[in-house]
């Protein structure tokens, strides 16, 4: 399946969510496995929640794989990216916004193992305010329980750059969500890093000038998107 423009939210995740019914039923194992990216606040979250939903209530289960749950530890992010800089890095220095910054391949491994019918240790990443003046908040992946995927059922791979290889290798579908209006972006974005992640305004306007906004341009939604990635489907999402 290729498709390539603007369709309506419901639309959307009808016709993904019976794509990938389809795909799971055709394998052996009754287990498929979708990929959601796209840049931040495009609406990836509530989107794959929408389709689990819809899943569900067909009797297929859901196993969510946040992208989240696979950010590199910070000492290796801080070595890597002040090598690159020439100098030591500040934690708020720090680029969570580059496909670096995750295990993806890691990501893909779990997705395999789950369609072989291998159990796989899920995770979370888990903010917690920083009693420094900084703002900047911790944040760390903690152990969510053991999951092994039963006949049927449905993985869900939800994060900026799940549409990256080797992630969107070992999936059967992958959907990108895209939100042209930098406006909103920009609001949804610094607002969710404020009341959600405990960034002062001042640290979360910065950092979507410096990482996330470049980032989006550069890794998410470049120009030459649809020629460098194989997208099954490009929502233009405002919800």
């Amino acid at each position: 399946m290729s498709v390539r423009g603007r369709m309506e939210f419901v639309e959307a995740v009808t016709h993904v969510a019976r794509t990938i019914t389809d795909c799971a039923r055709r394998r052996s194992t009754g287990v498929a496995a979708l990929a959601i990216g796209g840049g931040s606040q495009s609406g990836k979250s509530y989107f794959a929640t929408t389709v689990a939903a819809i899943l569900e209530q067909s009797g297929i289960a859901t196993i969510l794989l946040p992208l989240s749950a696979y950010y590199r530890e910070e000492a290796l992010l801080r070595s890597r990216q002040g090598a690159e800089e020439g100098r030591e890095l500040a934690r708020e220095e720090l680029d969570f916004d580059r496909p670096s910054a995750f295990d993806l391949a890691g990501v893909a491994t779990d997705v395999r193992r789950l369609l072989d019918g291998q159990p796989v240790q899920l995770r979370r990443y888990v903010y917690r305010p920083d009693p420094a003046a900084s703002g900047f908040p911790q944040g760390s992946c903690v152990d969510a329980g053991e999951v092994r995927a039963n006949s049927p059922t449905v993985v869900l791979v939800d994060g900026l750059f799940a549409h990256h290889a080797p992630v969107s290798e070992a999936v059967d579908l992958v959907v990108v969500l895209v939100r042209p209006d930098v406006t909103k972006r920009r609001q949804s974005r610094i607002a969710r890093d404020v009341a959600e992640r405990g960034y002062t305004l001042e640290l979360a306007t910065r950092r979507w000038e410096e990482f996330v906004e470049p980032g989006y341009n550069r890794d998410v939604c470049p120009p030459e998107f649809e020629s460098r990635f194989v997208i099954d489907l490009v929502i233009d999402n405002d919800c």
